[in-house]
């Protein structure tokens, strides 16, 4: 498995870091963590003569931007180490360069810089600072990540729980028909979770919609009643398949509230959820809130993409 970690320095980039311990992921992955220096290298001339004052501008801009790539490789490198005294069987190594933070690492995740292999999944911070330490960056990463990457991604926090030696690892899966939602679970399954590992899987139905809607044949809502503790229960037999401890839950209303609200008393350390969900009617289950439960939830978010 190929993760790329963005790492800036922050409090929330370690917490990020040290939720890896936490996150199922198997030995043998391949770890790469990146710190971006939030500057644009200038263009190169192509013009013979240069006016000096432009030159030497251009020279001074160029030396800004290599210190700050300098840092930023020490950054990298810090991370780098915390993460090899934890996973000793990781490969890990680490990069720097100059760009936008956000279109940095999706370019980076895609395989665009280098020529380097696409990444399985994206980690960073709820919130941070530029490589540059200028100027704080509160969530603006992550969303544009979260909007634009097409790999799956995961915002880091770390919990009080998990800091308690012995606690099990406590997962919420939000669920509905779609084909993301279908491969999160598959992601839960494909992880090496410690035993006792605990799952609870999250089916929201939100008939306030319905009601909004003009129309709608109450027996066709009816029908849509029956099905989400049926795919619950179902997904919940998967994650059991695995070896975890999964149990079904159906909740009522708003879907980014229910799935806050579950994670917030099952002391949950992480909710993965699909990054698309249902079309047409069937949508308002988890769709666009995955961007508003990851930034908001009181732990670690996985959106995964198909």
């Amino acid at each position: 498995m190929r993760v790329l970690i963005g790492y800036d320095g922050s409090k929330h980039a370690d917490a990020a870091l040290a939720d890896l311990a936490r996150a199922g992921l198997p030995p043998g992955t391949e770890a790469v963590v990146l710190t971006i220096a939030d500057l644009f290298e200038p263009p190169c001339s192509t013009q013979q003569a240069v006016e000096p004052m432009v030159e030497h501008a251009v020279k001074q801009w160029r030396n800004r931007v290599e210190a700050a790539i300098s840092e930023a490789k020490l950054f990298a490198e810090s991370a780098a180490s915390k993460l090899r005294t934890e996973h000793l069987k990781w490969a890990i190594s680490t990069e720097a360069f100059a760009d936008s933070p956000a279109w940095g690492l999706i370019k980076r995740a895609e395989g665009l810089c280098g020529g380097f292999a696409p990444a399985d999944l994206m980690v960073l911070g709820a919130a941070g600072r530029s490589a540059t330490l200028g100027r704080t960056l509160f969530g603006s990463v992550a969303l544009r990540v979260l909007h634009h990457a097409r790999r799956s991604v995961r915002i880091g926090r770390q919990v009080a729980s998990s800091k308690q030696e012995g606690n099990p690892i406590r997962l919420i899966v939000g669920v509905d028909r779609s084909d993301d939602s279908t491969a999160a679970v598959r992601a839960i399954c494909a992880r090496k979770w410690p035993v006792g590992t605990q799952c609870r899987v999250v089916t929201v139905f939100d008939s306030q919609l319905f009601t909004a809607m003009a129309g709608i044949d109450p027996i066709f809502i009816s029908s849509y009643e029956d099905w989400p503790r049926q795919y619950a229960e179902q997904a919940a037999v998967t994650l059991q398949g695995a070896g975890l401890d999964a149990t079904a839950v159906v909740c009522e209303g708003p879907v980014a509230s229910c799935l806050i609200r579950q994670a917030e008393e099952f002391a949950a350390d992480c909710i993965f959820v699909g990054a698309r969900g249902l079309r047409r009617v069937e949508r308002f289950l988890l769709g666009s809130v995955s961007s508003t439960v990851a930034m908001h939830a009181p732990c670690t978010v996985e959106v995964i993409r198909s």
